[in-house]
Formats: C-alpha cells, structure tokens, sequence
C-alpha cells in the first residue's frame, strides 16, 4: 500500500478543490483509508458549501464535531430545510 506524504495530505486540506494525482490507486482500500478519504470528502463538501462562521458553527454542532461526509450531508440537507422552511 503506498501512502501520500504529509505535504500531499496537508495541500489537499489546504486547497479542498485541488487535483492530486498520486498514482495508480490500489484496488484493495483499508480501513484507515476509507475514514481519511470519507472525512476528506466531508469536509470538501463543508468548504464547497460556502456558509457563514455561523451556519458553519451550526453544522458542526449538529454533526458533533464529525466531518465524515454522510454527517456533513445531512447536516447541510438539515440546515437548508430549515431556511427554506422559513424556520
């Protein structure tokens, strides 16, 4: 299994919509490897939402400080319900 270095994972915290080519990808993900990409992929739809520091402090209690995609998802669906709603 070959992992990105530090500088590459920091660069894509960094830069969210950044393309990173790190080669041919292994077929057979680990467990590690699933948390880190479904809490990258959570976290770029967090960045790619564009909220305020309030709604953006709004989500991350609502999801406890977790930014595995699903919980940011439905967090986001949540929120946009809601002003939508008009509550």
């Amino acid at each position: 299994m070959v992992l990105p270095s530090v500088a590459v994972v920091q660069m894509v915290a960094l830069c969210p919509l950044a393309v990173v080519h790190l080669g041919p990808v292994s077929r057979s993900l680990g467990p590690m490897d699933t948390f880190m990409l479904d809490v990258l992929r959570g976290w770029r739809l967090l960045v790619a939402a564009s909220l305020s520091a309030d709604e953006w402090r709004d989500i991350l209690a609502s999801t406890g400080n977790k930014l595995d995609y699903h919980a940011i998802a439905e967090a986001l669906q949540t929120l946009w319900d809601e002003q939508v709603g008009g509550s």
